[in-house]
């Protein structure tokens, strides 16, 4: 039988996985969105910033996030 720690650590697993898989599929299509080849060079240069900018965002509130679910020893 599994224990309600490790049933906690397992959705920590399963939330953790996803949040990968969420970051490297927002990385793939902002790549592939600044690579789509536009003739406007200052507007894909502020698009490119926006898009990094966007992508540390969605970094920071994954491991925000992660820190939320981290076990608590003290519990």
């Amino acid at each position: 039988m599994r224990t309600k720690r490790n049933t906690r650590r397992s959705i920590a697993v399963k939330i953790i996985i996803g949040l990968i898989l969420a970051n490297a599929l927002a990385f793939i299509v902002a790549r592939n969105y600044v690579q789509s080849g536009r003739e406007d060079v200052v507007s894909i240069e502020t698009e490119q910033s926006s898009i990094l900018r966007t992508g540390w965002q969605v970094l920071h509130w994954s491991y925000s996030l992660l820190e939320y679910f981290k076990p608590n020893p003290e519990a």
